[in-house]
């Protein structure tokens, strides 16, 4: 689970589904708004993440954290603690940026190495990396 520092509060999630550029794959949709403008979030600050998976993905309570528990894996957040990881999508990240991930349908059913490879690309095309 993400750090309470790490997470979007409600309004900030408002504003990035607002205002936020948009990213399509076949397994995830990403928002995200880029730090640096005062207005949105002073860059010296952390980027904040949210991962929303809906009822249509995963029917069940378990297959939905599942899922979510899978996404923050691929952000890197269990390895960036202890160093391990040389790949932390999160530390990657330009600070103060603002990030939503959605999981589409079959997410669930992709490898670890899938998911992180088009998390990747999607946080390139809305420049967040």
């Amino acid at each position: 689970m993400l750090k309470k520092s790490q997470r979007l509060t409600t309004s900030q999630l408002e504003r990035v589904l607002k205002d936020g550029k948009v990213a399509h794959t076949a397994l995830f949709t990403v928002r995200a708004l880029n730090g640096g403008v005062s207005t949105i979030r002073p860059i010296d600050k952390p980027a904040k993440f949210a991962v929303v998976v809906s009822k249509k993905v995963a029917k069940t309570a378990v297959g939905r954290n599942f899922l979510r528990r899978r996404i923050y894996e691929v952000l890197g957040l269990k390895g960036c603690e202890s160093g391990s990881n040389s790949y932390c999508l999160i530390n990657q990240v330009k600070n103060g940026s603002l990030v939503a991930i959605f999981a589409k349908n079959r997410s669930e059913k992709f490898s670890l190495f899938e998911l992180k490879k088009q998390i990747g690309a999607s946080f390139l095309k809305v420049g967040v990396l």
